[in-house]
């Protein structure tokens, strides 16, 4: 038995590709043999989405990507179907293989559509990470960030505390994920979020933006007509001296390249870098790049001053003697944030409004 995880519909101007897509994970873990023979299998089932006014057959779309996991989509096709008149209010997946009756593999309810956001962040997978989400949060809320995305993975620390008055507010979702699948929640956030925003940014909670301009985030984004289908942004190591500081970002005010035990050879690729996806041209993302576009090429990596900077937890590999990089801002802008973070701690402890804390 696979379970469906979300759904979500989505349109172009191009009818041909309008599609009903589903995320398929199943409940064991993601790399043992017994899943992938039974996803394997999915491919060679009749499936169909069934609404209340269609019934549509559906195709799988199977990947692989370099760190082992499988990204398993369901697509069923809309064709010339009236857009407005199709009821998605429920979903069932049938399975008609050796079956004219037909029986159900799995049930979804429809994804709630929100207000339109230029911009989502899709955390990676989270446990447990309460005490690290609000300087994370606060520092990408200055960089122009109105909405984020939180997997969890069933954390018992105090997350769910920290996130609620940004959940209250509509700038924080908590979507609670069971497996230890990382590649199909970033495909998640892709079609949860495909008609509510058109950038999509996928990153740790230990990884923060950073841009060396004076445009927003948001600015930066919609500047370049030649990275408007997305592109691959490159990760940094934070070093150099290390400073008395009780955030991440007031460590350090340098920052360098990865070394060569970054790279992995089977994919001929340093495996530093993220996907920033335009959501209306993405079709599928991958833990470090954006895997395939609708149409044309996939995207290159960004030529820009827009980098991710990554801070190392507990005990430290890197080398920072040898770190070049140097932007005291980044350090400065530490202050403005450790001040929004005493205001959130303000609100929950009920001292304070979330709306005084701008």
């Amino acid at each position: 038995m696979f379970i469906t995880t979300t759904h979500a519909y989505w349109y172009k101007d191009d009818k041909s590709l309008r599609e009903i897509v589903l995320v398929l994970l199943h409940e064991s873990d993601p790399k043992s043999q017994e899943l992938n023979s039974h996803m394997k299998n999915l491919q060679k089932r009749n499936l169909w989405c069934m609404g209340p006014n269609f019934s549509i057959q559906g195709s799988i779309i199977e990947y692989n990507d370099e760190q082992g996991e499988a990204l398993y989509l369901l697509k069923c096709k809309l064709g010339d179907m009236p857009f407005d008149t199709i009821d998605t209010s429920r979903i069932l997946v049938m399975d008609y293989e050796n079956d004219p009756e037909g029986h159900v593999v799995a049930a979804v309810q429809p994804i709630q559509q929100k207000k339109t956001q230029p911009l989502v962040i899709c955390s990676e997978l989270v446990i447990n990470e309460g005490k690290y989400l609000l300087e994370w949060i606060e520092y990408h809320r200055l960089m122009g960030v109105s909405l984020f995305a939180i997997y969890d993975m069933g954390s018992n620390d105090n997350t769910k505390q920290i996130l609620k008055p940004y959940m209250n507010a509509g700038l924080v979702d908590l979507v609670q994920w069971n497996v230890t699948n990382l590649i199909s929640a970033q495909n998640d956030c892709l079609y949860r979020y495909k008609q509510d925003t058109k950038w999509q940014l996928y990153v740790d909670t230990n990884e923060f933006m950073w841009y060396n301009g004076t445009k927003s985030i948001i600015e930066l984004l919609e500047s370049d007509p030649g990275k408007s289908q997305g592109f691959e942004i490159m990760s940094f190591a934070m070093g150099g001296r290390k400073m008395n500081s009780d955030l991440m970002i007031g460590q350090y005010n340098m920052y360098d390249k990865y070394k060569q035990s970054n790279f992995n050879r089977r994919q001929n690729r340093f495996m530093t870098s993220k996907p920033v996806t335009n959501s209306r041209t993405v079709s599928m993302v991958g833990h470090h790049h954006i895997i395939k576009l609708f149409q044309g090429e996939k995207p290159k990596k960004w030529k820009n001053n827009l980098v991710l900077l990554h801070y190392h937890r507990g005990n430290d590999p890197m080398d920072h003697s040898s770190f070049k990089i140097k932007d005291d801002r980044i350090t400065k802008i530490a202050s403005v944030v450790q001040s929004r973070i005493e205001c959130m701690n303000e609100v929950l402890k009920h001292n304070k409004a979330f709306a005084e804390c701008k």
